[in-house]
């Protein structure tokens, strides 16, 4: 994700006598931004204040140099990113914001929070099964693409279909950094949700409110086989002319990628459509599901897993 370190933060907490909690926080942010699991934003002073304090050692004070060569530039991220974390000072009290006109979310932790190394691993992506992960993970990998020293470091998690919710649940009682993504499985727009979507709503409520990291999407159409576009569904086809499925689903492509209500999976087989997905190169992948074309819905998911995702090219594998 991208972890933006707060100006605050140097009048407070970036200064010699560092508390153990203070200390033990940025060497896990230090490490973090080696790894390449998430991104650490901030100002060019604010890093340069980071790699004067030489208790933390030369290591991390390395470490800290090298996330300077992106970290101010990382700050132009903020307005396109859906969702942040902004590290405030010691003691700060925790608190999740979000702009309901644009959807975002801006979850202000405190930079003790962060003693906990746990709390800094790979983010999650929950989907309902694992086709549906797989392909979610794909997609954040296409965005990467456009983004010159980044790539996406998502870990992936299988709901298991009616599982979702409690496996949701699972991941914010460990405080983990996670992004679920669920069917709406309605009928038409006006239908209710399915039961697995307002599930994961109701709990998603729950952790912004407990001021957890965690975020749930539910996709508005029917279903992922909704949003998968045209171009991206008939790469994916059999090359054999006389395939019967093949046949069928060219006779339908004017309901494919539409982002609405019908139900596609007679036509969709998305476990091989997703298969097809993560074995195009990133490339690739960009050029079928990030076009002007698509379901803007379609964008809107690539963004969410993306802000989820975003890690430095520099850290190890």
């Amino acid at each position: 994700m991208l972890i933006v370190l707060s100006e605050s933060l140097r009048a407070s907490d970036l200064r010699p006598n560092l508390s153990r909690k203070a200390r033990d926080a940025l060497l896990n942010l230090s490490t973090a931004a080696y790894e390449g699991t998430h991104l650490l934003a901030g100002s060019r002073l604010l890093f340069g204040d980071l790699q004067q304090l030489t208790e933390l050692g030369p290591i991390p004070t390395g470490r800290f140099k090298e996330a300077s060569v992106r970290g101010a530039e990382a700050l132009s991220l903020i307005a396109t990113t859906p969702a942040v974390i902004r590290v405030e000072p010691c003691g700060s009290a925790p608190n999740a914001e979000r702009y309901p006109d644009n959807g975002r979310v801006t979850f202000h932790l405190p930079l003790d929070h962060f003693a906990d190394s746990s709390r800094l691993g790979c983010s999650h992506i929950l989907g309902e099964h694992s086709r549906d992960t797989y392909f979610y993970i794909a997609l954040g990998e296409a965005v990467a693409t456009h983004h010159k020293g980044l790539r996406c470091r998502l870990r992936g998690a299988d709901g298991h279909g009616g599982a979702t919710s409690r496996i949701f649940q699972l991941h914010i009682e460990r405080d983990d950094c996670v992004l679920c993504i669920v069917d709406s499985d309605r009928s038409a727009h006006e239908a209710p949700l399915g039961r697995t979507a307002a599930d994961v709503l109701a709990l998603c409520d729950k952790a912004l409110a407990a001021h957890r990291v965690a975020l749930a999407h539910v996709l508005p159409c029917r279903e992922l086989e909704n949003l998968i576009p045209a171009a991206l569904i008939l790469d994916a086809l059999p090359s054999d002319p006389l395939d019967e499925h093949g046949i069928r689903v060219r006779k339908s492509e004017s309901c494919l990628g539409l982002g609405d209500f019908a139900e596609l999976k007679h036509l969709v087989r998305l476990a091989d459509i997703s298969e097809h997905f993560r074995h195009l190169t990133p490339p690739k992948r960009a050029e079928l599901c990030l076009r002007p074309a698509v379901s803007p819905a379609l964008n809107t998911v690539c963004s969410l897993v993306w802000s989820f995702g975003m890690g430095s090219e520099r850290g190890r594998t």
